[in-house]
């Protein structure tokens, strides 16, 4: 309510600017008291401010700040929902792929897929040997335990050209 006086007295003090301006450029017309009263008084209903506009505009401003702020607020929710929940279905996606290959506990092979395929064609080339210890079924543990973003034969496959 000051800031609300305070801009009245500054339109007042404009009034009163305005006037002396035109004094000094129309001293003529201006020298009768009554035409200087009668403008200050038409001059002073057309400054009027009403308390009901200066609330509607305060109410309208601050309902605005107030709505933006809601908007941000469920921006950040929706993002934090959105991240939150994207994670979760990672995490259980990543569990599951896990409980579908095997046991989680299991270590994968160190040896690059592409490496371990040229060993298996040379450890196949020394089955002869008495003192190899690989067997059938390791071998397809092995290939099967390659990697998902790779196309790999079926373990029916393997098995047939065994």
């Amino acid at each position: 309510m000051i800031l609300l006086k305070q801009q009245l007295i500054g339109i007042e003090g404009t009034l009163e600017s305005m006037m002396k301006c035109a004094e000094d450029q129309c001293p003529h017309v201006l020298s009768n008291g009554r035409v200087q009263q009668e403008i200050r008084l038409a001059c002073k209903e057309k400054n009027f401010l009403s308390s009901d506009f200066v609330r509607f505009c305060v109410a309208e401003q601050a309902g605005t700040d107030i709505m933006n702020k809601v908007n941000e607020l469920n921006l950040a929710v929706a993002a934090h929902v959105s991240d939150r929940t994207t994670d979760e279905v990672i995490e259980t996606l990543s569990r599951s792929y896990k409980a579908l290959v095997g046991d989680m506990s299991k270590k994968r092979c160190s040896t690059p897929d592409v490496l371990r395929s040229r060993s298996r064609v040379s450890s196949d080339s020394s089955r002869n040997d008495p003192n190899d210890t690989y067997s059938m079924a390791d071998t397809i543990s092995q290939q099967s335990d390659q990697s998902p973003l790779l196309p790999q034969p079926s373990v029916s496959s393997l098995l047939e050209s065994a």
